[in-house]
């Protein structure tokens, strides 16, 4: 495995993780909107 590699998929758990949170918060927010 190359160093390229490796740094490409730290970056795409970074960006998963951020992108899931949002996504999480983005439901969060609407469930309580719904009620």
């Amino acid at each position: 495995m190359t160093p390229d590699n490796i740094s490409c998929k730290v970056v795409t758990i970074e960006f998963f993780n951020k992108y899931t949170w949002k996504l999480n918060l983005h439901a969060f927010d609407s469930y309580h909107a719904g009620k």
